[in-house]
């Protein structure tokens, strides 16, 4: 597999029903979130070391659940993630030094059951989750 690049990403797009996806910077406000689509109700911050959106940052109205812990990997293997399959991916992976955990991606599988639960309520309050 190979890693997209820094900018990667879509624009705002609702991927299932009431179930969107968007890049910090396209919702990085209420005017932004709105734009998106007025009938948002929850929004999932999993990026919480680098976007500082929390409970209030859209009004009262607007449920803010972070996942803190969800790092991104170290720029090194992004870089190597980034290289097309082949002998020299392999012999770069290889060369990586171990990285302590508090600086590698995290793990969702503890959140999963909580933002799912969120994600649930606020399709069955009528609006959508992001």
């Amino acid at each position: 597999l190979q890693r997209p690049p820094a900018n990667h990403g879509c624009k705002p797009v609702e991927v299932f029903p009431g179930i969107w996806t968007a890049r910090f910077h396209d919702v990085e406000d209420r005017a932004a979130l709105d734009s998106v689509s007025t009938s948002l109700k929850t929004v999932v911050n999993c990026a919480t070391d680098k976007c500082p959106t929390k409970a209030g940052s859209y009004g009262p109205d607007i449920d803010v659940l972070c996942v803190d812990g969800l790092l991104d990997d170290p720029d090194a293997v992004k870089k190597v993630d980034a290289m097309p399959e082949g002998d020299e991916k392999i012999a770069a992976r290889a060369g990586l030094p171990q990285f302590p955990p508090e600086e590698c991606a995290g793990d969702a599988k503890k959140d999963f059951e909580r933002v799912s639960s969120a994600i649930d309520a606020a399709k069955a309050a009528g609006g959508g989750a992001m």
